[in-house]
């Protein structure tokens, strides 16, 4: 390496199928030299095969049905752009085989404006064995993760275990954070988990005390995350608030939230929880006051319930022991059939 060459410290992986591009390509599911079932990429990522059962890749190898028929996610697309003219360690994990002509399916990248030249693909399905893809991709993510030293990786993905295959690493990479990203079938990118959730900036939170997030904790976060635009709590009393204004407004959608979080507002201690502690600090008194009205009606539907309950055995209970001494004094012979003494 060059001396001035910077090595990157951020490593960013990206999925094709559903990732990147959506396609309609089939993986064929084979048994007994017979196709049991074919699946698109989505349901591929999701199967688990039977005994007796292995994936046959013969269509996802066809460069020239990828080319014609693939269809970018767009918002996914720019972000992988993105992370390549910042400089960012970038490559694809594909479950896929070799395909039948390299160049050709590199050019369905570069007709978006993606600068392959900048981009390595890795290919699971080039692997032997017969494990799951999110193993195999947890192989190839390993020894990336060897071959440099990153301070983060992150991942996008619509497969879930690949996701959480992904996070598992962090063990091992302890000095590496984790940034897992879910990519939905609309192409909308959500953060599944990170490995660090509850390094630095809860920690920072957790000194504070604070029932929701502290200023400090807010600023921890943001260095952690450059953008974010996290903000802590609107603790102003609704009555100082300006009337349309972004606190008041930020109120009323945290406090609309929250009142359909379902929940007890207090534990078994009889301590508030922490969603009764974040509805005080938001100064959402009518959702905790009525959330407890509701929380005591229950309490005393319950009550009413087991009293009745109690109620009814007691009832039972004398009846049978009135039919029983009617029983005692007809047995007894001294007693008429409606119960009174003979005379």
């Amino acid at each position: 390496m060059r001396a001035h060459e910077i090595r990157p410290s951020k490593l960013v992986i990206f999925d094709i199928d559903d990732t990147l591009v959506h396609t309609q390509t089939k993986v064929h599911v084979v048994q007994d030299g017979r196709v049991v079932k074919s699946l698109n990429s989505h349901d591929f990522t999701h199967y688990k095969l039977q005994p007796g059962q292995e994936f046959d890749f013969g269509a996802f190898r066809n460069a020239r049905e990828f080319f014609e028929n693939s269809k970018p996610i767009i918002p996914m697309m720019n972000q992988l752009k993105q992370d390549i003219a910042t400089g960012n360690k970038v490559v694809m994990v594909t479950a896929r085989a070799d395909f039948d002509d390299r160049e050709l399916f590199l050019d369905t990248f570069r007709k978006y404006g993606v600068d392959m030249s900048k981009v390595h693909v890795y290919r699971a399905g080039n692997m032997a064995g017969k494990m799951q893809t999110e193993e195999k991709k947890k192989i190839i993510i390993r020894e990336l993760l060897n071959s440099g030293r990153y301070t983060k990786a992150i991942m996008y993905d619509d497969a879930v275990p690949n996701l959480d295959a992904f996070l598992s690493l962090h063990k091992e990479y302890p000095h590496t954070k984790f940034y897992a990203w879910h990519v939905s079938l609309e192409g909308e990118a959500s953060e599944h988990s990170r490995s660090h959730m509850e390094e630095d900036w809860n920690k920072v939170n957790h000194h504070d005390k604070t029932n929701g997030l502290s200023q400090k904790a807010v600023n921890a976060y943001r260095r952690e995350n450059p953008g974010s635009k996290l903000q802590t709590a609107v603790t102003t009393k609704p009555s100082k608030l300006k009337k349309g204004s972004k606190a008041a407004k930020r109120r009323k959608s945290f406090c609309a939230r929250m009142s359909g979080n379902k929940g007890p507002m207090k534990k078994p201690n009889g301590k508030p929880t922490p969603k009764a502690l974040a509805l005080r600090r938001w100064n959402c008194e009518s959702i905790e006051q009525m959330a407890n009205m509701i929380a005591r009606g229950e309490q005393m539907i319950a009550e009413m319930k087991q009293q009745q309950l109690a109620e009814q055995g007691v009832a039972e209970g004398g009846g049978a022991q009135q039919a029983a001494i009617a029983i005692a004094k007809k047995a007894s012979g001294k007693y008429t059939k409606d119960g009174q003494r003979k005379k």
